[in-house]
């Protein structure tokens, strides 16, 4: 949005002006300008009228009692920070998103959080058909391995017989052997997976859909002995209620370790 005085009354309304005094503190600040506090103001007061430059919706916009830290490793997979640079945007997809939001404590998931949570559950199933559409765009594989990837990608057709035979038609945590219920989840992210394992049934569990949504979000994960692990953003009251943490019914095969290895990594949980 380049409305100038518009980002100039939304800088003063946010009353970034305000951080001033508090940002010249800073020592770095001070270096950057050799200790000449003029030079400094005359950058702030330029850099504020573009601070705020874009505009949210009024009922979108989560107000929050207390300031949350987020983790960057369990946003971004490899990166160590959130921002590299503040001239652009940077664009983040469902899955980031939504580990943005399962930062937020349970005391402060007001009724905007949920219509985030929405709008994101939303965008996920508007990926899996992007995703289904690009298997159905592409010229490097033939019409049946398209067909089979679509499937996989949904969680249906070989890649799911592979993880009902796994796990005995019956969700691998709770035993839980509703068909309509379980959900045949990928281990390692689907965007970030090749072709094969994308079919390979050691990337996959067979989940009761609950358990799956956790474990699709990072809130929960499995070491290699089988144990459920869990995020500490997370309250234990709030796992009791659907009788978590519990663990794999089943020892881990080497190739299931080696994936939920990634799962870990991915989420910032312990690498063991």
């Amino acid at each position: 949005m380049n409305n100038e005085p518009r980002k100039i009354h939304l800088a003063k309304t946010l009353s970034i002006i305000d951080f001033e005094k508090e940002a010249w503190e800073v020592e770095s600040a001070k270096a950057c300008h050799d200790n000449d506090e003029r030079a400094f103001k005359k950058i702030w007061n330029e850099d504020v009228k573009w601070i705020p430059n874009w505009f949210c919706p009024a009922d979108l916009f989560l107000w929050l009692k207390e300031p949350v830290t987020l983790d960057a490793s369990s946003i971004i997979t490899g990166k160590t920070r959130l921002v590299t640079m503040y001239s652009a945007y940077s664009p983040v997809d469902a899955g980031q998103a939504r580990a943005i939001l399962e930062h937020i404590p349970n005391d402060q998931r007001t009724a905007t959080w949920g219509r985030l949570s929405g709008l994101i559950r939303a965008a996920d199933r508007l990926a899996e058909a992007k995703d289904i559409d690009e298997l159905e765009n592409r010229k490097d594989i033939s019409i049946t391995t398209k067909e089979t990837l679509a499937n996989a990608r949904r969680g249906q057709g070989r890649f799911r017989r592979d993880l009902e035979n796994r796990w005995d038609n019956q969700c691998a945590v709770t035993g839980c052997n509703l068909k309509e219920v379980n959900r045949a989840s990928h281990i390692k992210a689907w965007h970030l997976s090749s072709d094969a394992e994308r079919l390979d049934g050691h990337n996959g569990i067979l989940l009761a859909a609950h358990i799956d949504a956790l474990f699709d979000r990072g809130i929960i994960s499995f070491n290699a002995a089988g144990k459920m692990l869990v995020s500490k953003d997370i309250l234990v009251a709030e796992l009791d209620r659907i009788g978590l943490p519990m663990n794999l019914r089943k020892p881990l095969r080497e190739e299931e370790k080696t994936y939920l290895s990634h799962h870990r990594r991915t989420y910032g949980f312990p690498a063991s």
